[in-house]
């Protein structure tokens, strides 16, 4: 039947709890069936959107000019930035990396200013690396503890140069990740599938463990072929010896 993978699909990606405050974004999973998402990634949506709106405000109290303005500008920094946060969406499919950022209220929170969906498409066979760099630090002027990790996907087409933003869902050919909650598990599935893409090793399984059953058989398979080349090549040589 045709709608079961569908069931499937809504059933494995739930959506997001609505946060505390005011907020614009569409919580509900950005994926369909012909995406093939095989793992959706988690970010820390509480503590990034509080980094966030931090930051914000502590770079608009740099400037006095914008003190009387403050009491005003505030409730909108909040919400955009937990409109930016909650609206990030983060999956892989066997062939891509999928950033969702969906449409959300911008600015003074008019409909005049609002930002359309942006979808990126990064694919595996393209990533040559995932770096990950750990919260450490202080922003604007040592008033914002970092505490979130960044993750950076480059790929051929990049050529080494970092691009990106805060939205993680950049224009450029990097994909930019800051605050999920398993940034090693993220890099390990996305560096697993490109090397699975070129005939190496199976994808690791969610929490570790042992391998499962089809993994083992290929294995033995794999041995037992390598056991029956060296034995064909120590006859030939044995053959060469006796000659």
């Amino acid at each position: 039947m045709a709608g079961a993978p569908l069931m499937q699909v809504m059933q494995a990606f739930q959506g997001r709890e609505a946060p505390t405050t005011d907020y614009s974004v569409d919580l509900t999973p950005p994926w369909s069936v012909e995406d093939g998402i095989i793992e959706e990634f988690e970010f820390d949506l509480p503590l990034a959107s509080k980094f966030f709106t931090n930051k914000a405000v502590c770079s608009a109290c740099i400037l006095p000019c914008i003190w009387p303005c403050l009491p005003c500008a505030v409730p909108c920094m909040r919400a955009n930035n937990v409109d930016i946060v909650y609206g990030l969406w983060v999956a892989v499919s066997p062939e891509n990396i999928y950033i969702v950022r969906r449409r959300r209220k911008a600015s003074c929170r008019c409909h005049c200013c609002d930002e359309g969906e942006v979808r990126k498409v990064i694919p595996i066979a393209n990533v040559q690396d995932v770096m990950l760099t750990g919260p450490a630090g202080t922003a604007v002027c040592c008033f914002v503890q970092n505490v979130l990790h960044t993750v950076e996907v480059q790929t051929a087409a990049a050529g080494g140069q970092s691009g990106g933003g805060e939205t993680g869902a950049n224009q450029g050919s990097v994909g930019t990740l800051i605050g999920l909650k398993d940034p090693k598990r993220f890099r390990d599935v996305v560096l697993a599938l490109r090397r699975e893409a070129r005939g190496g090793a199976v994808m690791p399984r969610q929490g570790g463990g042992a391998p499962d059953q089809q993994t083992m058989v290929q294995m033995l398979d794999t041995n037992k072929q390598i056991l029956e080349t060296l034995k064909r090549i120590e006859q030939n040589c044995g053959r060469r010896g006796g000659a």
